[in-house]
């Protein structure tokens, strides 16, 4: 406890300096940032257009590793906590209501065309939370030591100096992209530390073992704390959501000063913006990922299947057995078209679009998914949630 508040404290001192040194970032970055993007060589813009991008890469990994391998709950785990990580940063997002620099500096290019609010830099804290927590939840599942100490020093070394400029890159390239100031990204780079060190220290071996428990027997009111109290977060972070939207809209921003917004967004897109809603929306419908998380601990309470982890031997099977299993996603996959379909209104698209796909995918993953594997007789001992059934035994034995 005393670590928690030891880092609490440093957060909440990291947040003062950011309020009394907020206008000096800002004046650094409009000259760092005009200089950066006035000396350019060629493939600059590529080089860091690829570093802001590679922050889709880990949840990438993620989603492979629970699909073909054994880790499930370790990939569960860090699927969800990089998506609470990016609720955090959109609720942050909505309570600085900070412009992005290219909306408001003449002297900057918006190099990309970002629409929410600036601060924190998502990027900046969703990018520490990825890459550390990467290594954390799958070590020591997912790497093979020397015996020899200094060897496994020098390259617990290395990795940490990697994970380190990667971030670094990734936050930079977001400054020269014109996107955040340097205040928003180091901004984002304390939120993130503080909510991996949280986790590390206080969540995961208690999730870890409450999933493992849960999972490995068929029993009556299976997740039922977990329901409960999923059901009274998702309740608190939707009414927060659809309150600070509102505060936004009429309190927050005047119309001269989002008219001035828009049209920067406007030109970078090449398109016209006219709605509030444009600004907010991302932001609002990030929010909504808890909709993810809250259909899938749903789906596994009302699912008649288990999970046993070290059961699944999956890389021995052939890939004709795998290709099969894949194109099971694909109902799922024709669901999200329904994304395609334009709408300017945030609230059509988070409700009526967004919000139902997401409980779609929950429940597909963790009960449809496991129903069409056992129709078609794909199911593998060690899946996730699999059925009770001995449909599996002639596939294993192949």
């Amino acid at each position: 406890m005393n670590k928690f508040l030891i880092a609490t404290t440093m957060l909440g001192i990291v947040i003062i300096l950011d309020i009394f040194l907020d206008q000096i970032f800002w004046k650094w970055n409009t000259t760092f940032t005009e200089d950066m993007q006035n000396n350019t060589f060629n493939g600059e813009t590529f080089i860091f257009a690829f570093f802001s991008y590679l922050i889709v890469l880990p949840p990438a990994i993620g989603g492979i590793l629970y699909f073909y391998t054994d880790l499930k709950i370790d990939s569960l785990l860090y699927i969800f906590t990089v998506l609470s990580g990016d609720i955090i940063n959109s609720f942050l997002k909505n309570i600085y209501h900070q412009p992005r620099p290219y909306w408001i500096q003449s002297e900057i290019s918006g190099l990309d065309c970002n629409t929410e609010y600036g601060k924190p830099s998502g990027h900046a804290q969703t990018s520490v939370m990825m890459i550390f927590l990467l290594q954390f939840i799958y070590y020591p599942k997912t790497q093979i030591w020397s015996a020899d100490k200094t060897i496994r020093m020098r390259v617990k070394i290395m990795i940490f100096v990697l994970q380190c400029v990667t971030i670094f890159m990734i936050g930079l390239s977001r400054v020269y992209l014109g996107v955040h100031s340097i205040g928003q990204v180091l901004l984002g780079w304390c939120f993130g530390i503080y909510c991996v060190f949280v986790y590390e220290e206080y969540i995961h071996e208690l999730f870890y073992n409450y999933m493992k428990s849960e999972l490995s027997v068929l029993k009556a009111n299976r997740f039922k704390t977990a329901v409960q109290y999923g059901t009274l977060i998702f309740i608190i972070i939707f009414s927060l959501n659809l309150g600070l939207y509102f505060i936004n809209k009429y309190e927050f921003v005047n119309d001269e000063e989002l008219q001035i917004w828009l049209q920067q967004i406007a030109d970078c897109q090449g398109s016209s913006v006219s709605l509030f809603s444009k600004i907010y929306q991302n932001g609002f419908l990030q929010v909504g990922l808890i909709s993810i998380i809250y259909s899938f601990i749903l789906g596994c309470h009302f699912s008649d299947g288990i999970y046993q982890q070290g059961k699944s031997n999956l890389q021995n099977k052939e890939f004709k057995l795998m290709l099969y299993r894949l194109l099971c996603l694909l109902p799922l996959g024709i669901a999200a078209l329904i994304l395609l379909i334009p709408t300017e209104n945030v609230f059509i698209e988070a409700y009526l679009k967004l919000t139902p796909l997401e409980f779609l995918a929950g429940f597909y993953i963790t009960i449809i998914y496991q129903k069409i594997l056992k129709y078609f007789n794909l199911q593998l001992e060690g899946d996730f949630l699999v059925q009770a059934t001995q449909a599996y035994a002639n596939i294993n034995d192949s």
